[in-house]
């Protein structure tokens, strides 16, 4: 073989390699969003990890609904965050963007993360001491 068909063979796995992780990518962020929307509409209360296996006393002590809502809403900043990470990974596919440049990104997607996660505890912890209350 010669060096260019050794340069073509590698070019097209390579770029096969970038649309399959691009393709995975986006079927997760897919899946994140099919679960926000179940979750957010209240239908999946057994994707929470753990609320199944409770007896039916201790299930009377959760408001679901206030829980199914914020598990829902940090599947959609996870679809979100999923869906750019996708773009951003094509754009670096495609040299668009320089590789060391995503890190800023990923900064602010992991600050998106970890905001997401705290103003959805607070929500959760906020609703559960209104229910105490009544």
């Amino acid at each position: 073989m010669s060096a260019k068909q050794i340069y073509y063979q590698v070019f097209i796995t390579e770029g096969l390699l970038d649309m399959i992780t691009e393709i995975i990518l986006a079927i997760m962020a897919l899946l994140f969003l099919m679960a926000g929307i179940l979750l957010f509409k209240g239908k999946a209360s057994w994707l929470i990890a753990g609320y199944n296996s409770l007896s039916e006393e201790e299930k009377k002590k959760y408001d679901i609904k206030t829980i199914c809502k914020a598990a829902g809403f940090i599947c959609f900043v996870c679809c979100v965050i999923l869906f750019v990470i996708t773009y951003i990974a094509h754009k670096a596919n495609s040299n668009m963007i320089d590789e060391t440049s995503m890190i800023t990104v990923a900064v602010v997607l992991l600050a998106v993360l970890i905001i997401a996660i705290i103003t959805v505890g607070l929500y959760v912890t906020k609703r559960n001491k209104k229910n105490e209350r009544q």
